[in-house]
């Protein structure tokens, strides 16, 4: 009887990387039709499964909660915490208190903070 194969965390990583690169495909096109309502949404999440493929690669258990990946980011990443931590609030701004961002601001959110995340990460 063969054994299932099992996908190695390589795998899981780029499929990480994938799914950042299509939810931010998703925050371009949120972005050019002007819906400032989910675009920091995207952005946010694209940043995330960015950040889980970073610790999938460096040999960390994904974190599958924002109450242990926050923390996680805070003290592994400091260098894109602050960036990390203004894309969640934008995003829960967005989703929770209806707070949309300005176009400038979404402009500030992908160019500050999303890029930066993306360029330490890489």
């Amino acid at each position: 009887m063969r054994r299932p194969s099992r996908i190695t965390l390589g795998e899981v990583a780029k499929a990480h990387i994938s799914e950042a690169e299509a939810v931010h495909a998703q925050f371009q096109q949120f972005k050019a039709a002007g819906d400032n309502r989910w675009a920091p949404t995207a952005l946010f999440y694209s940043a995330l499964h960015l950040v889980d493929a970073w610790f999938i690669g460096m040999g960390h258990i994904r974190p599958h909660r924002h109450e242990v990946r926050s923390p996680l980011v805070r003290s592994e990443l400091p260098q894109i915490w602050a960036s990390y931590r203004e894309l969640d609030s934008a995003s829960r701004d967005a989703r929770y208190e209806m707070t949309f961002p300005n176009t400038e601001r979404l402009r500030r959110l992908e160019e500050n903070c999303y890029e930066k995340l993306r360029a330490v990460l890489a």
